[in-house]
């Protein structure tokens, strides 16, 4: 199962970084801190290394036809789910959206920390991360919807779209209702 959506939507995850990596997500760092796509060259390699053999779900990826066609080639793809959100719902949720620079906290109109302005676990002070900057949002809804495009075609016969502007437990709602429709 994929999910398609600005990455601004998409939850958070925390990269594990040991010895092995760190310098890998440093270099991927510097794509994101300029609010670039990592080319799919890349992100193929590291996909092909890390994919699990089955039940597994993808968010983020694949962001362009190419990695869409990978994709195929190595894994079965039954289920596309697609978060359709306007950009000015995105343009709110980025705007808000603060982090903590030790654990990676992200916190925003939803969730807000207790105390203001620092970590609800390392009571360290918040910052707003470099890729939310509205020049860099442009740029990678551009990236997003120029890229998105030519995937909803791809996967038109696997698509579920959800309304991505509702809250976490009305699209996680809406998502298990439809994926009950298409089993």
């Amino acid at each position: 199962m994929l999910f398609l959506a600005p990455k601004a939507l998409a939850k958070e995850r925390k990269a594990k970084i040991s010895p092995g990596n760190l310098g890998l997500c440093i270099f991927l760092q510097e794509y994101v801190k300029q609010g670039l796509l990592v080319p799919d060259d890349i992100v193929n390699a590291i996909l092909k290394k890390t994919l699990p053999k089955d039940n597994f779900v993808l968010d983020g990826y694949p962001r362009t036809l190419s990695q869409a066609k990978l994709l195929d080639n190595i894994a079965k793809i039954d289920k596309v789910i697609y978060l359709d959100v306007p950009d000015a719902v995105i343009i709110k949720r980025l705007a808000t959206r603060l982090q903590c620079p030790k654990c990676h906290a992200i916190y925003g109109l939803n969730r807000k920390p207790k105390r203001d302005m620092l970590c609800d676990y390392c009571n360290i002070k918040l910052v707003r991360r470099e890729d939310d900057e509205p020049e860099k949002i442009k740029i990678r809804l551009e990236q997003f919807y120029k890229a998105t495009k030519s995937l909803l075609k791809y996967y038109h016969d696997r698509l579920i779209v959800v309304d991505g502007s509702k809250t976490e437990n009305e699209v996680f709602n809406e998502i298990m209702a439809k994926l009950a429709l298409k089993s």
